[in-house]
């Protein structure tokens, strides 16, 4: 069966819905429940009978929202571990939140990484946690801690390797070659501190782990032999523990071996003309493969006919196993493709009601 899920970005909402996502929708929960009730209304009025949802990318699975959530601390998770670290919040009014830094960048040895345990003492997690403490008091709602975004209890976190990127920056590829043991020192904290974090706030919040999401942004990025050494043994870290959606960027053929191989990996998520064949067939029947089109076929411009292409393409390759279609729409996206691909979901069979 064959599902799909239409998300829609803070870069779109504040370009033609006038939305403005402030320093207050990051840290006043009551607040962004608010905004966020809005933001539902403007996409049922603009989009009518396409089912457009206001989630966090592929972050959020719309079988696991209710109406009674309550957020905490909704912020990616890299950003998190970046202000943990000395970098600065930034929250522009039309995007996604930030850091103002790599707070790593300079780093040249090991014992510069602060403990992992003294990250709980710090004033951001304090402050998250009197937010749960204080939301879990109100028992007709549900309260979604950091790392979590709905009521599935599948946590979510960068890929170690993607957060290393983002807390050295450019610099750590290459760190990979000049100084391999600071490089896995690196990616051997943020693991741990990552660990740590999720069983905190999933503890204090009521919010059984059930699996984890691992982005694995920048995966795509280096190469097989590359991914085998400084990603995949930190993905297997969480995977030793629950079952794992995997995801990565960019084209990634090159990485399908590995990534089929990691340990305990329930899902993989892909995109960019991934090969879809490839997955399947060393993964079999039962196993979930999600993927996203590719952005020539979303952007103004594109016709109609590429996209049923693609869909047609990516279902043949899929075979007859679990397959999910998600679409997060950008500025600069053309609304075409959600109308072809909802189109095309309610005149073939094998598609779950969107």
């Amino acid at each position: 069966m064959i599902s799909t899920q239409i998300s829609i970005s803070k870069g779109w909402l504040h370009e033609l819905g006038d939305f403005r996502f402030t320093e207050a929708y990051y840290w006043d929960p009551t607040y962004r429940a608010a905004i966020d009730r809005k933001i539902d209304e403007y996409l049922v009025d603009t989009f009518k009978d396409l089912p457009v949802h206001n989630f966090e990318s592929n972050l959020v699975q719309k079988d696991f929202i209710a109406p009674n959530m309550v957020r905490i601390g909704a912020i990616q998770p890299n950003l998190i571990l970046g202000t943990l670290l000395g970098a600065n919040l930034i929250f522009p009014e039309d995007a996604d939140s930030d850091i103002d830094r790599s707070p790593l960048k300079d780093i040249a040895q090991s014992v510069d990484l602060p403990p992992v345990e003294l990250l709980l003492q710090h004033a951001l997690v304090q402050r998250l946690d009197g937010q749960i403490e204080t939301a879990l008091k109100d028992t007709s709602k549900i309260t979604i801690p950091p790392f979590f975004w709905d009521t599935s209890g599948r946590a979510t976190i960068h890929g170690i390797f993607t957060t290393a990127h983002k807390l050295v920056g450019e610099q750590f590829f290459l760190l990979m070659y000049d100084n391999p043991p600071l490089a896995h020192a690196v990616l051997a904290w943020i693991s741990d501190a990552y660990m740590i974090l999720l069983r905190h706030f999933s503890q204090l919040g009521g919010m059984h782990t059930t699996s984890v999401h691992i982005g694995e942004c920048s995966g795509c990025l280096i190469s097989k032999g590359d991914f085998d050494i400084f990603a995949k043994p930190y993905i297997e870290v969480f995977g030793s523990r629950w079952p794992l959606r995997v995801h990565s960027c960019g084209l990634s053929d090159h990485l399908i071996d590995s990534l089929t191989h990691i340990r305990n990996v329930q899902s993989l998520d892909v995109g960019s003309n991934t090969s879809i064949g490839a997955i399947r067939s060393r993964m079999g029947k039962q196993f979930l493969i999600e993927v996203a089109p590719p952005v020539e076929i979303l952007l103004e411009g594109a016709e109609d006919q590429a996209s049923v292409e693609w869909l047609e393409k990516t279902i043949e390759e899929n075979g007859d196993g679990p397959l999910k279609i998600s679409c997060h729409l950008e500025p600069g996206y053309s609304t075409e493709f959600l109308a072809v691909l909802t189109t095309y979901s309610r005149t073939h069979t094998s598609f779950q009601a969107p």
